[in-house]
């Protein structure tokens, strides 16, 4: 028995209007560069003409078979880039959220006594409680949300 059907729709990065923009304006913007001695980093280009053919069906992809309703489907290859790709991003984003809330935060003790303490901070860096407006003067002493974080790390 396999997992109920569920409607998959195929990502269409050439449709996105970012995608449109960059492709159109990519080529152009490194010509200039380089007419004005300028140099595009090579890494810059690479992350940039990946991240053009992430998703797109004819950069290659993987036919995936279900097994339990023998339905295909078609699976456009990733760039897997770290920096420009958007879908990319956005799923390696959510996969270390989904880590730190599934494997690190639950073995952290004492998240509540962080907690118990964020209104202190709030007082201190000058933002007030919860119920008090916040008082941009309340600062001047020259605490800083860095100096406090180190107090209350012990850094």
């Amino acid at each position: 028995m396999g997992i109920p059907s569920a409607v998959r729709e195929r990502r269409r990065p050439e449709e996105a209007i970012l995608y449109r923009l960059v492709q159109g304006q990519w080529n152009t913007f490194v010509q200039r560069l380089e007419a004005g001695e300028r140099v595009v980093p090579r890494f810059c280009i690479r992350e940039v003409e990946a991240s053009l053919r992430c998703g797109i069906l004819a950069h290659g992809f993987a036919r995936v078979i279900c097994d339990a309703c023998k339905k295909e489907e078609v699976v456009a290859f990733s760039c897997k880039g770290r920096g420009f790709c958007p879908s990319c991003g956005t799923r390696r984003m959510v996969d270390t959220a989904a880590w730190l809330v599934d494997r690190v935060l639950p073995a952290v003790q004492g998240r509540a006594a962080l907690g118990e303490r964020a209104g202190e901070r709030d007082q201190r860096v000058g933002r007030g409680t919860r119920n008090e407006p916040f008082d941009p003067t309340a600062n001047a002493a020259g605490i800083t949300t860095s100096n406090y974080n180190r107090t209350l790390i012990g850094n």
